[in-house]
């Protein structure tokens, strides 16, 4: 039996463990064999480097145990904004601050549009479609859900998350698109 299968918390019984831990647990004994049987064994810097390494594991191992529960997080988007005029894309970089945050941690995120009076597509492309600049679009779906929310701006929302995945998904192709758009519209 591997030290990750069971661990005894505060009784007799055995409970099992959150897969990451178990991972963690298995992967760190592996490492701990092989560097006692190695020539270069030093006691001090494997001490040392643990505990450098403990809070990177530590997180990891609460990220992936928070994303196995599913837990929510609600992010009010006027709370983060400090008004009801959602429009300037430094307003979404603040926004887009707390949604990477919280999906970083391994949340689900449920965006809150109540009392927002204005949002604009600057806002949404700083606050919600930087999102999928580098991950995994299918990822960042899953994670994310609205409230409060009409059903226009949903539409305008939707709208910023689509273009967001076109964009990040081939850059060179969609300047290419908007160039011809905008180039078959001058007037020679």
């Amino acid at each position: 039996m591997s030290m990750a299968q069971y661990c005894i918390i505060g009784t007799d019984e055995k409970i099992g463990m959150p897969a990451a831990l178990a991972r963690y647990f298995d992967a760190l004994r592996a490492d701990i064999d092989a560097l006692e049987q190695s020539a270069n064994w030093n006691e001090k810097a494997y001490l040392e480097k643990a505990e450098s390494d403990k809070k990177t594991e530590t997180t990891g191992i609460y990220n992936e145990a928070v994303a196995d529960m599913g837990t929510t997080k609600t992010v009010c988007i006027r709370d983060v904004v400090g008004s009801e005029l959602c429009i300037s894309s430094s307003s979404g970089q603040r926004v887009f601050n707390s949604l990477l945050s919280a999906v970083s941690q391994g949340y689900n995120v449920c965006i809150s549009f109540e009392n927002i009076k204005s949002l604009s597509p600057t806002f949404l492309d700083s606050a919600i479609g930087r999102l999928y600049s580098d991950r995994n679009h299918e990822y960042i779906d899953k994670k994310l859900s609205f409230v409060n929310i009409s059903p226009g701006r949903k539409l305008i929302v939707e709208r910023a998350i689509r273009e967001a995945k076109e964009y990040y998904g081939d850059p060179e192709g969609y300047r290419a698109r908007v160039n011809e758009i905008f180039a078959d519209d001058r007037c020679d």
